[in-house]
């Protein structure tokens, strides 16, 4: 699964803006364990963001899609 924004692939390091308007750096994101789960993605707020915040896709606008070569 691949985690996509606004029809683009999201990139480590991307610079994106959550549904508050507060930007944050995508450090990563394990794809979801099973079909039901949206997954979780690990963002930073910030240089002073030590430890980084695990977030929902929703919360950046972001949603994981299986592909074709997906298996």
């Amino acid at each position: 699964m691949k985690l996509f924004l606004d029809g683009e692939l999201v990139q480590k390091g991307q610079v994106v803006e959550t549904f508050r308007g507060e930007k944050c750096t995508v450090m990563s994101w394990p794809a979801p364990h099973k079909p039901s789960s949206s997954g979780k993605v690990y963002v930073k707020f910030g240089p002073l963001d030590k430890y980084g915040q695990e977030v929902y896709p929703s919360v950046i606008g972001a949603e994981f899609r299986k592909e074709e070569e997906d298996t």
